[in-house]
């Protein structure tokens, strides 16, 4: 049986708590009531279109802000409308096909280099209650 310490629970925002103790309670009842309305864009226009010409079109809805908010803040993936468009525009570089191939060769090195040394199993010392560490 797999149970996490309380100490972890407690780090979790309540929105997420909510979500690992029962991801239903994050559903208000609109959820269950009304239709799910969505398209998908797999055209280059059709993504240009609907987030990036007209963002304002495109708000996150209430459930979205309740999950990701408390752990992203402000930023690209809570944001809509305007402050979305700049801050895309501000991260779209590391988005770069250049940029992304030489983050992928670093990774790629990284990995490497993991996979030569032996793992240390630190799950015993780092799960004990921080008392019990300090006194032992």
């Amino acid at each position: 049986m797999h149970c996490e310490s309380h100490e972890t629970l407690t780090l979790l925002s309540p929105p997420l708590l909510d979500l690992w103790r029962n991801s239903l309670t994050n559903c208000r009842p609109q959820h269950f009531n009304e239709p799910i309305l969505g398209h998908i864009a797999n055209v280059p226009d059709g993504i240009h279109h609907v987030p990036v010409a007209h963002p304002e079109n495109n708000p996150k809805d209430t459930r979205q802000l309740r999950i990701l908010q408390p752990g992203l803040r402000a930023g690209l993936l809570t944001s809509s409308g305007e402050t979305w468009k700049v801050t895309r525009r501000t991260l779209a570089p590391i988005f770069a096909p250049p940029w992304c191939a030489s983050i992928a060769s670093i990774d790629a090195a990284i990995s490497e280099k993991r996979r030569s040394v032996p793992l240390i199993d630190h799950a015993g010392p780092l799960s004990r209650p921080s008392s019990e560490g300090l006194l032992a």
